[in-house]
């Protein structure tokens, strides 16, 4: 009678069998099924993965080798070397796909989300557990199947392709791409598609919703300098300088806005700022009149009152007023 072979060799043989037949592979539900497995099946099939992850790397295809080195740790989480593995070889596949990379955040900041989300799914064939990737596919997936593409167009589309842009892009800011899909919408109520998109966003992101409430009735915009002059008022002009940058972001050219923000800045005592916004603001208005006045007032300032004084002067009033109402500039101009 034949001896039967030894168990390790015969569990070797097996893994081979097994590997082919899809258990441990990406697509596979390896946890469930390596529970199905004797210890010494699964010992060789974690060797088995280790060494075509090996063949890979020779080969240079990093993306094939992350699956392996993925696929042992799902079979033996205990396991060490394939944390650092995939840590580098997910380095190695970003050096490899770098322009198709920078080519999707590209035509995200041009409007063209199809052709962006295709050019994601071919990242992640690369590299399939990518939590980079798989985050963006849900939220592409889902804006391009709404809006193929924003084109190039100004008004309510480019305020579109902002939002998108903070949703989509590389640095994610939610608040500036709830903002700008509102405002869009206040552009062009009746678009359909900057509606759903709208719906969309607030259906997924309810905590974001809640957190940035407009009063009934107001436009986002209006809503926003109603908030700025609030401050003002209160004499709260960091946060007055704040939101008038939540404006900007989305209407970069808006003369009331920075107005008001060179005031903010003037009457924290920062005159080289205020001058700095208001010179920017006359580049787009040249003839604004008021805008004239904050500069001379600005140029004609002392260095003795470049900062505000803590206190009040002789005569209880300070010696360089901030603004003497909500919309003023130097010295209790009205922008």
């Amino acid at each position: 009678m034949k001896r039967p072979p030894p168990a390790a060799p015969r569990a070797a043989a097996s893994a081979g069998l097994l590997l082919a037949a899809g258990l441990a592979l990406p697509g596979a539900p390896p946890r469930a099924r390596a529970a199905e497995l004797t210890p010494e099946q699964r010992k060789a099939m974690v060797e088995e993965h280790y060494r075509r992850a090996f063949d890979q790397v020779k080969k240079g295809d990093y993306g094939r080798a992350l699956r392996h080195w993925e696929s042992i740790l799902e079979l033996d989480p205990t396991q060490k070397s394939p944390k650092a593995l995939i840590e580098e070889g997910r380095r190695k596949v970003g050096d490899q796909t770098r322009d198709q990379e920078r080519q999707v955040y590209d035509r995200i900041d041009r409007g063209e989300y199809r052709k962006a989300y295709e050019g994601l799914l071919a990242l992640l064939d690369r590299d399939p557990s990518h939590p980079g990737y798989l985050a963006l596919t849900g939220r592409l997936e889902r804006v391009s199947g709404i809006l193929p593409e924003a084109g190039q167009g100004a008004g309510h589309w480019r305020v579109v392709r902002t939002a998108l842009g903070a949703y989509l892009g590389r640095t994610e800011d939610l608040k500036l791409a709830y903002d700008g899909l509102r405002h869009a919408r206040d552009l062009a109520p009746e678009d359909p598609k900057v509606k759903t998109l709208l719906e969309d966003f607030e259906g997924l992101h309810r905590e974001v919703v809640q957190a940035n409430r407009v009063t009934p009735g107001m436009k986002l915009l209006e809503y926003k300098q109603f908030i700025v002059l609030g401050h003002i008022y209160d004499g709260k002009y960091p946060q007055a300088i704040e939101i008038c940058h939540e404006v900007l972001a989305l209407e970069p050219e808006d003369i009331l806005t920075l107005k008001r923000m060179g005031s903010s800045y003037y009457a924290m005592g920062q005159k080289a700022r205020a001058r700095e916004i208001w010179a920017r603001a006359i580049k787009l208005s040249p003839a604004d009149a008021q805008l004239k006045s904050f500069l001379a007032k600005v140029a004609s300032s002392s260095a003795s009152d470049s900062v505000l004084p803590e206190g009040p002067s002789k005569g209880g009033a300070t010696a360089e007023p901030g603004p003497a109402s909500p919309e003023a500039g130097p010295a209790g101009a009205r922008p």
